[in-house]
């Protein structure tokens, strides 16, 4: 007679995959406004392993927020607020309304737990940015090259950090595409050959947005095209 043997194998789980952050480093926008003890981000991480091994816990690490600004849930990666932010008082309390801190993210493996760790920026931005004139008038003339510089509009932002870079837009228009902006300093360019007889006048509004949630500003350019044998010599 033949014998048969069952033989049952369990295959065990090894820790050998730590916990990966979806981004290096986080810049956060927060506005002052943002109720108290309210989610207003979360930090997220994966773990390829499974059971504890792949069960991760979140916590801060370290960095400039000591006065316990902020909460971390351990379990969900969520970040709220534990008072009520302005922006003014923090500059004058710390010089600065930018927290940066580091999280860090453990599984719960054994003998010893696997780590990651990415950097958390938090800048309040309740600053939209403005124009030093709500409207600026340039004359060209008709013989203009092209590429040549019509005209350049800044505007200033009192963030700071990220949320203080300007973005130059080119919005409602008669341009026609005569005009190109460049989106990071706001110079204004000629872009296609002008005719004072076809068009003499363009009205350009130009857009100017930071990276946070504020409203754009809009300063109102007037371009007005010159014959060029109507310039005296």
């Amino acid at each position: 007679s033949q014998g048969k043997l069952l033989l049952t194998s369990l295959v065990y789980d090894v820790n050998d995959n730590s916990p990966v952050f979806d981004q290096l480093s986080y810049e956060v926008i927060i506005l002052e406004s943002e109720p108290v003890n309210s989610m207003f981000f979360k930090v997220e991480a994966t773990d390829k392993d499974s059971g504890l091994n792949g069960e991760i816990m979140y916590d801060i690490a370290g960095g400039n927020i000591r006065d316990q600004n902020f909460e971390l849930n351990a379990i969900t990666g969520e970040l709220t607020s534990t008072l009520q932010l302005d922006r003014e008082l923090l500059m004058r309390q710390r010089g600065a309304s930018v927290f940066s801190f580091v999280v860090m993210s453990s599984d719960q493996g054994l003998p010893k737990p696997l780590r990651d760790q990415a950097k958390v920026i938090l800048d309040e931005n309740d600053n939209a940015p403005s124009f030093p004139k709500s409207s600026v008038s340039v004359d060209i003339l008709e013989n203009m090259r092209i590429g040549e510089l019509v005209a350049s509009v800044t505007a200033s932002d009192l963030d700071s950090g990220p949320n203080a870079d300007i973005t130059y837009s080119i919005t409602a228009t008669n341009n026609h595409g005569t005009f190109s902006i460049s989106p990071n300093t706001g110079s204004i360019f000629l872009v296609k050959k002008l005719d004072y007889e076809t068009q003499s006048f363009y009205k350009l509004n130009i857009t100017a947005k930071d990276n946070g949630r504020p409203p754009p500003s809009v300063c109102s350019l007037d371009v007005s095209c010159r014959a060029t044998n109507s310039v005296q010599t």
